[in-house]
């Protein structure tokens, strides 16, 4: 945004359309929030899928990500 840097396609994002359209990401990451959480906590409760990871910090991504080992 500061340096006005194309990105997506040539697109200049700007702080207008960051923090005060409808059409900004950044409004739209709030407004889905709860849905999103709602949402990974019934793939979590639900014993049909499979396993669900929930890492709350970078010291858990970490963690876990030692954990794997070189598996890949």
């Amino acid at each position: 945004m500061i340096r006005r840097t194309p990105i997506c396609n040539g697109n200049v994002e700007t702080f207008r359309e960051a923090f005060l359209t409808t059409d900004s990401i950044l409004v739209w990451h709030f407004r889905s929030f709860a849905r999103k959480r709602a949402r990974i906590r019934r793939w979590a409760a639900d014993p049909a899928f499979p396993p669900l990871v929930v890492l709350r910090s970078s010291a858990e991504v970490e963690k876990w990500a030692a954990g794997l080992g070189g598996v890949s």
